[in-house]
């Protein structure tokens, strides 16, 4: 991604395709550059004016007329409507929130309790003197959760399994983990390989297959999965393709006025919809309720 132009090895498991990091890097902060990588890229989370903006308020209005579908809110939010039983008093965690682009969203429309943590995070962030964003979570008011989020973050982890077990202590009776991650047995990785956009070495420590996934929930004991499906899009091939030309996803590589100008990402939209439908979608969404 950012075009380090370094190797690194990966292991597979015969049996479940699950793929891990052969060796984590001593110094593996230094890939979570918060100037560079996309997470902590700010959008002035809870800060300056607070007041909606036009585009606010359409989207404000298109979720109140359609709820399930979400209208020009991001892949996460549409993944988060798909949880039963939400309320906008729900206390929702995003794990690994990076700047807080998701938990703003959730906050802008109407859930007033969403809170984000992100170990990473250069500083605490706070919004009309109440800490919002937590570099550590003992720090948050809340301590139990209805909703816990990973969004593109599950496959960071070296230990995910531990995670989820963690996690579930954080959980009010009947609460939810939402799982947002790429998966490794997909067609994007059977055509590009090496240069499959979501190897994302070495930030990706753990590569899941529908398989494995399903194996690292029974291992916890205290997990159940209610609903699995794919969510991939047109970046599986956008961002691989680039790879397979020996270009990183800098901006100067990865300009997206001109993707959304190009006749190939539309084609590679509605291609990655078929390949959802069809379960070989690279990345997929995992709901989790606490037993």
């Amino acid at each position: 991604m950012l075009g380090l132009n370094e190797w690194f090895t990966y292991y597979q498991c015969t049996n479940c395709g699950h793929t891990h990091l052969e060796n984590l890097p001593e110094n593996i902060g230094k890939y979570y550059d918060t100037k560079e990588y996309y997470s902590f890229k700010s959008n002035n989370s809870f800060s300056g004016n607070n007041k909606k903006g036009i585009k606010e308020i359409i989207k404000y209005i298109l979720l109140f007329l359609n709820p399930k579908k979400g209208w020009g809110y991001s892949a996460a939010f549409k993944a988060f409507l798909s949880i039963k039983g939400i309320k906008k008093s729900s206390q929702i965690l995003d794990y690994g929130c990076g700047a807080g682009h998701f938990v703003k969203e959730l906050f802008d429309s109407g859930y007033i309790n969403a809170r984000g943590y992100d170990p990473f995070l250069p500083d605490n962030v706070y919004h009309s003197n109440e800490l919002f964003l937590a570099k550590d979570l003992s720090l948050l008011k809340i301590k139990i959760w209805d909703v816990i989020t990973l969004n593109h973050v599950f496959e960071h982890l070296e230990n995910p399994v531990q995670v989820l077990k963690n996690l579930h202590d954080l959980l009010a009776a009947k609460g939810k983990i939402l799982l947002r991650f790429p998966v490794i047995d997909s067609y994007s990785f059977e055509k590009y390989k090496e240069n499959w956009v979501q190897f994302d070495a070495p930030r990706h420590l753990n590569l899941f297959t529908r398989k494995s996934i399903k194996l690292a929930v029974e291992k916890t004991g205290n997990l159940k999965i209610i609903n699995m499906y794919d969510d991939s899009f047109h970046f599986q091939f956008t961002g691989s393709e680039l790879y397979l030309n020996q270009l990183s996803l800098q901006p100067k590589n990865n300009n997206r006025k001109k993707r959304l100008l190009s006749f190939k990402t539309y084609y590679y939209h509605f291609f990655a919809k078929k390949l959802n439908k069809q379960n070989k979608g690279d990345q997929i969404v995992v709901i989790l309720e606490r037993i």
